[in-house]
C-alpha cells in the first residue's frame, strides 16, 4: 500500500502529509522521512512524514512535521510514543530541532463569545506538551486557527445557514451572469498573474512562479487539486484553488482581479467550491487561515469576516510547538530568522511589483 493510502483515514490526515506534498518541497531543500507505527498486520496506528532541512557548510538540520503527526490524540500511550520516536528521528539527522503542528482543535468558536466551546483532548495535549521540553513556537509556518463547514447538510441547508449578505452575494454573481467553470493549464500564467494583482493590493507575500506551477502539476496530476475560474464576458474575474484529501477539501488559494469585483464572483467561486467539494464525497470544507487575534486588529480580520459569512464553525488549533535539541543553537536559529524572513517578504513584495510593471 502506497503512503497516501496509508494515511488516508488517520485522525486529521491532510495533504500536507502526503507524497505529493513531499515532491513539492524537495527542489527547496526539504528531504521526507515516511514513519509510521502499525496497529496490527493490517493497518497502523499512526504516521507523520518529517521533511529534514539541510543548509551548505553547515552541519545541522532542522525537522518539520507539516500539519502533524497524524495520531488519536485521545489515546496519551500512542500519542506519546509517536512523539517520542519522532524526537529520536530527528536526533538521528542531527536536528537543531523538531517542528509539529497537528490538526488538533483546543477549542472552537470565538473567545469570549457564546460560541466558545474548548476541546479538552486538545487541551490535555498541550498541557503535555509544554510539561515535556515543547514550547509554542514563534514560527508558525501554517495558519493556527481556520473556519471549518460541515458539507453533510443538503444544499439548501448549507445555503440556510450562510449570513443573508452572502447568500445575496452568491445570487447577484449568477444573476448577473459570472461563470464559473474548472481551469486548465492554459489559464495558470493569467491566474497567477491576478495572484499577484491580489497580494500587492491586500499586502501578502506569494511565491515565485515556478513554485505554484509545481504544486499546480503534482496535486492536479494526483487528481487532488482543483481549480476554479470566475468568468464574465470571457475575461477571469476570479479564482480558487480546492485541494481534496481524506475527509477534508482545502481552499488553499484565492485571487481576484481588480474589475468586476461588484459582480461578486469570490462568493460564487466559494460556493461552487463546497459543491465541488461535497460531491468528491468530502466532509469538511476548510477555508484555510482565520486570525489569531480575533479583536478586528489582525491582518487576516477583513478576510475572516468574508469567510464567517458561509456559516462555518471557527475552530482554534494547537499551532505550532518546537522541541529543541540543540538549545545553543536553537537560540541562534530563532533569534536569526525573522531577521531572514523580514528581507525575504521584501524581496518577495519587490518581484511582485516588478511582475505587474511588465
Amino acid at each position: 500500500m502506497n503512503w497516501d493510502k496509508l494515511i488516508e483515514m488517520l485522525p486529521g490526515s491532510t495533504f500536507l502529509q502526503t507524497e505529493e506534498w513531499a515532491k513539492i518541497k524537495a527542489p527547496i531543500g526539504w528531504r521526507p522521512i515516511f514513519e509510521s507505527w502499525p496497529r496490527n498486520t493490517d493497518s497502523i496506528e499512526s504516521a507523520g512524514m518529517m521533511l529534514i532541512r539541510s543548509f551548505h557548510h553547515f552541519p545541522f538540520t532542522i525537522a518539520y512535521v507539516p500539519r502533524g503527526p497524524l495520531v488519536d490524540w485521545t489515546n496519551p500511550s500512542s500519542y506519546q510514543k509517536t512523539l517520542f520516536d519522532l524526537i529520536q528521528k530527528a536526533k538521528d539527522q542531527n536536528a537543531i530541532f523538531l517542528k509539529i503542528d497537528p490538526d488538533l482543535p483546543i477549542g472552537r468558536g470565538i473567545p469570549g463569545t457564546e460560541s466558545d466551546r474548548p476541546d479538552l483532548t486538545g487541551m490535555a495535549v498541550q498541557q503535555y506538551l509544554s510539561t515535556h521540553g515543547w514550547r509554542f513556537s514563534q514560527d508558525q509556518i501554517q495558519f493556527r486557527n481556520t473556519i471549518e463547514i460541515d458539507l453533510s447538510p443538503s444544499e439548501d441547508q448549507l445555503l440556510a445557514r450562510m449570513h443573508q449578505k452572502t447568500r445575496y452575494n452568491i445570487r447577484l454573481a449568477e444573476k448577473r451572469g459570472v461563470q464559473v467553470e474548472k481551469a486548465d493549464e492554459n489559464d495558470w500564467l493569467t491566474i497567477y498573474r491576478m495572484y499577484a494583482e491580489t497580494a500587492d493590493r491586500d499586502g501578502f507575500i506569494i511565491r515565485p512562479w515556478e513554485y505554484y506551477d509545481r504544486v499546480w502539476s503534482i496535486l492536479s496530476d494526483a487528481h487532488m487539486a482543483t481549480c476554479l475560474k470566475a468568468v464574465m464576458d470571457g475575461t477571469i474575474i476570479g479564482a480558487i484553488w480546492v485541494i481534496g484529501f481524506g475527509r477534508k477539501a482545502h481552499y488553499l488559494y484565492g485571487m481576484s482581479s481588480s474589475i468586476h469585483r461588484e459582480l461578486m464572483p469570490n462568493h460564487l467561486l466559494q460556493w461552487k467550491g463546497m459543491l465541488l467539494a461535497k460531491e468528491q464525497g468530502r466532509e469538511i470544507y476548510d477555508m484555510w487561515g482565520a486570525p489569531n487575534e480575533f479583536g478586528g486588529t489582525d491582518s487576516l480580520s477583513g478576510v475572516f469576516r468574508f469567510k464567517q459569512g458561509f456559516g462555518g464553525d471557527v475552530i482554534r488549533t494547537l499551532g505550532a510547538w518546537d522541541y529543541s535539541i540543540n538549545y545553543p543553537m536553537y537560540k541562534v536559529y530563532t533569534s536569526i530568522l525573522p531577521r531572514v524572513l523580514n528581507l525575504l517578504r521584501a524581496r518577495s513584495r519587490k518581484n511582485t511589483r516588478q511582475l505587474l510593471d511588465n
